[in-house]
């Protein structure tokens, strides 16, 4: 995140989506120093804080406590985020990468919270892919006749792009995220 912050994508920004990606970082931070390089582990926590942080200072209301759905006794799953803004209540799932096993385990938890939250709309985000059905994920989705699973899945970067060519991309990826966000503006 560091690199990405000291890059000129960065800078091509607003200045309310670099304190969306400075609060980002700033919260990876705390997940610990001591992760290996790499470690994903804790990443959609701090991106859900992010998030929330950014929807509340647009007048939504972010949910202290998600709501979960138990499939099997042995098997619960919850949503990472619940917003609602305009009457609308949002359920959203981060998923850090989307290739075609976590894009179908996406899609299980939205249909099994759906069962119980069957009024709400569902937004899937990811934030990068890793191949060419995370990258084409609402077209996999389309095909498979499960279009209907997510009312909004955006995906904010291809883990294919390296360099100052993934910085543009996932600038990009963010700003459109942000902008297709049911908020107001």
């Amino acid at each position: 995140m560091d690199h990405f912050i000291a890059s000129d994508a960065y800078q091509t920004l607003t200045k309310e989506r670099q304190r969306f990606i400075r609060t980002f970082r700033e919260k990876l931070r705390d997940r610990g120093e001591s992760l290996p390089l790499g470690d994903r582990t804790g990443v959609v926590s701090p991106f859900a804080f992010a998030l929330a942080e950014l929807l509340v200072n647009h007048g939504a209301d972010v949910e202290p406590v998600v709501p979960v759905v138990r499939i099997i006794p042995q098997v619960r799953k919850q949503a990472d985020l619940v917003f609602s803004i305009a009457n609308t209540r949002w359920v959203v799932e981060i998923k850090t990468a989307i290739e075609f096993n976590s894009l179908g385990a996406a899609v299980l938890e939205a249909v099994a919270l759906r069962k119980v939250e069957p009024n709400s709309k569902y937004m899937l985000v990811g934030l990068y892919s890793k191949d060419s059905a995370g990258h084409h994920a609402q077209a996999v989705l389309d095909h498979c006749d499960m279009s209907e699973v997510f009312d909004f899945v955006a995906i904010l970067s291809r883990n294919n792009i390296k360099g100052d060519a993934w910085n543009y991309n996932f600038a990009e990826g963010l700003t459109t995220f942000l902008e297709r966000i049911p908020i107001p503006r």
